[in-house]
């Protein structure tokens, strides 16, 4: 039964396999045929009756094994509030001569760090 807590290595419901929790996030006629990922129960509260009241999930949902991932927060009758997820960068490179690096986002996408007072011109890295 669901309950606050991690839940770690989940499949898509229902094709899930044993001791692997299984939410299927899907919408507008479009889903994952699988799908990897993870969730959080913050929040559970139930009546005596075990109706839910009150749900907190956060979840990380990848599609047929690809590593772009669906981020996700579900609210019901919660008081804990909705957060911006911090942006995740790895570094590709060691600082260069102006203190700048390559690095990629969690979205894959190329971006640039400035890492202390020394660019260019233009104020930026280059």
């Amino acid at each position: 039964m669901l309950a606050p807590g991690s839940y770690e290595s989940s499949q898509r419901f229902p094709f899930e396999a044993a001791g692997h929790p299984g939410p299927d996030v899907s919408g507008d006629g479009r889903g994952c045929n699988t799908s990897t990922g993870r969730f959080d129960v913050l929040e559970l509260v139930r009546d005596s009756t075990g109706q839910i009241l009150q749900l907190a999930i956060n979840f990380e949902q990848h599609c047929e094994g690809f590593v772009p991932a669906l981020f996700g927060q579900f609210r019901y009758n919660s008081d804990v509030p909705l957060s911006a997820k911090p942006l995740h960068i790895t570094l590709d490179s060691p600082l260069n001569a102006q203190g700048c690096v390559e690095a990629t986002s969690d979205k894959g996408a190329a971006i640039q760090v400035d890492a202390n007072d020394a660019r260019d011109a233009k104020g930026g890295c280059s």
